[in-house]
């Protein structure tokens, strides 16, 4: 699954994560069809944003969810970005405790990740 990348003054860089597509979870009406897959690697690709071939590199099988900065130092390339180290939507168990609560001071614009349920 690809859910965001990154873009320095030269290269497009790709997160490509170990969750696929369930047509069985899909089939049975789960409402996030999609499942923490073992047997895709993660990888990270880099593509030069004049064009070329990408490259692709092996990554540590973490959900990568957004990206906050990339950039270029030399020859290396630097992306700043949030993962999460559980499985993709560890908190899918909605009988279970809240893994986490957030307090807002407004609104949630529309577009916003996340399930909100409220305080009870």
């Amino acid at each position: 699954m690809i859910h965001d990348f990154a873009l320095t003054e030269n290269h497009v860089v790709v997160l490509d994560m170990p969750v696929t597509f369930d047509m069985a979870a899909a089939g049975s009406g789960a409402p996030v069809p999609y499942v923490w897959n073992t047997a895709h690697p993660a990888r990270v690709g880099v593509v030069p944003r004049a064009g070329g071939t990408a490259r692709w590199f092996e990554a540590d099988p973490v959900y990568y969810s957004h990206t906050l900065n990339a950039y270029e130092e030399g020859e290396r390339i630097v992306v700043d970005m949030t993962n999460f180290p559980a499985p993709f939507l560890a908190a899918q168990d909605f009988t279970g405790e809240p893994v986490a609560r957030i307090h807002l001071p407004g609104r949630v614009p529309l577009g916003f990740h996340g399930s909100w349920i409220p305080d009870a």
